[in-house]
């Protein structure tokens, strides 16, 4: 398809190629940051769990 039409096709082209990577790689890091969020919380809740028993230990270590 030759003509008056092909550079705006495929300036088109590339702009929604352009628009799918950059949505694409605003996704991946959005989920990124979801996960690491994620990875945060649960280490916090093994942590304060981990106090929690250590705690125990000490007190029944005293008694």
């Amino acid at each position: 398809m030759r003509g008056p039409m092909m550079p705006i096709l495929v300036t088109t082209s590339l702009l929604t190629a352009v628009s799918l990577v950059t949505g694409a790689w605003v996704l991946i890091q959005f989920l990124l940051v979801v996960l690491a969020v994620a990875l945060t919380n649960q280490a916090m809740t093994n942590r304060e769990r981990l106090t929690a028993d250590l705690q125990r230990l000490l007190d029944l270590r005293q008694a």
